[in-house]
């Protein structure tokens, strides 16, 4: 054959054609005419991560395929790696271009077959983007990119942003029995594996005597433990003394012959009440994070107490705060 007989007029590499129906096991996210399925083991993970990470955030990249059936293009997340705990804090993520090399090398060893596919980072409990997520969900240029938002607390268990302009947050639909299962060990977890189906002729069935003694035991002792966690969430609640987590700061500013402080408090989360105090008194002088309030000449106490829930514990810290006498 002469080099005549045949020309190459161009390169075309296509999506690669695979049904979705294969993807029936996973948490689906359906992001308008995209869908997403990520698989359990990813979703269990990484909110497992988040959560070990409270209160600070963390977060870390995705791996998948983009593919295609009859029915158009889709998205299959099949993994995911965190970053080292320092790249997160108390309400902030970022990675570093190292950080982010070496979250790409991890991925591309433990997945051959993927592609680094998007990013994925915690909020302590359902909320949607920040300016600062939109930002960095800007970063990924391509429109089948995406962003998952993991909660470390509550329901829904993660929210999904797709492509540059952070189209969303979309919501998880589809099983997620998963997330009962967190793999174990600590920040982050290492080595971790789904655990192996059960093997066909296993064991045999306990007989029902035998279930019924196991049943009235499990009760019992599922009483003995609501009896420990009640002794244990008032001992947490009725705990005193500051609370480093609360960040208090105020400054003295003089007024005449009535001093003030202007006090503000950074929650960790978003706060169901905050009440503010000024020395031995139980009046409640302000309720919002920044509050103006009037001292006594001399030494002054100024204390907050801040609650996340109806039934979570106080959270207080004070200040020793002098005003001219």
């Amino acid at each position: 054959m002469g080099e005549s007989d045949f020309e190459i007029i161009e390169h075309s590499f296509d999506v690669p054609f695979r049904t979705r129906n294969v993807n029936a096991g996973h948490i689906a996210f359906r992001a308008g005419d995209l869908d997403v399925y990520v698989m359990p083991d990813v979703a269990s993970r990484a909110r497992q991560w988040a959560t070990d990470a409270l209160p600070r955030e963390t977060g870390g990249l995705l791996a998948g395929r983009i593919l295609r059936d009859n029915a158009g293009q889709y998205v299959v997340v099949t993994g995911v790696a965190c970053a080292p705990a320092d790249a997160g804090g108390m309400g902030r993520f970022g990675l570093s271009p190292e950080e982010t090399g070496q979250l790409r090398r991890a991925l591309a060893r433990d997945h051959p077959s993927a592609d680094v596919i998007g990013w994925w980072h915690s909020h302590t409990a359902p909320s949607v983007y920040s300016a600062t997520d939109r930002a960095n969900q800007a970063i990924w240029t391509d429109p089948r990119n995406v962003g998952l938002l993991v909660f470390a607390r509550g329901t829904p268990w993660a929210a999904l942003y797709v492509g540059p302009q952070s189209r969303g947050p979309f919501q998880p639909r589809g099983p997620a029995a998963a997330l009962d299962k967190h793999p174990p060990g600590g920040y982050p977890p290492e080595g971790y594996r789904p655990e192996p189906p059960s093997r066909a002729g296993g064991d045999p069935p306990p007989r029902a005597g035998g279930a019924r003694r196991r049943m009235a035991l499990a009760a019992l002792l599922a009483v003995m433990a609501l009896g420990i966690i009640a002794l244990a969430v008032e001992a947490f609640q009725s705990k005193s003394g500051p609370d480093q987590s609360v960040n208090l700061s105020c400054v003295t500013v003089p007024d005449g012959n009535t001093p003030f402080a202007q006090c503000s408090v950074a929650p960790v989360e978003t706060p169901q009440s905050i009440k503010w105090y000024v020395n031995n008194s139980n009046t409640v002088l302000a309720t919002t994070r920044n509050a103006t309030l009037s001292l006594h000449p001399g030494a002054n106490v100024v204390r907050v107490a801040i609650t996340y829930s109806d039934h979570g514990p106080v959270h207080t810290n004070q200040m020793n705060v002098s005003a001219p006498q």
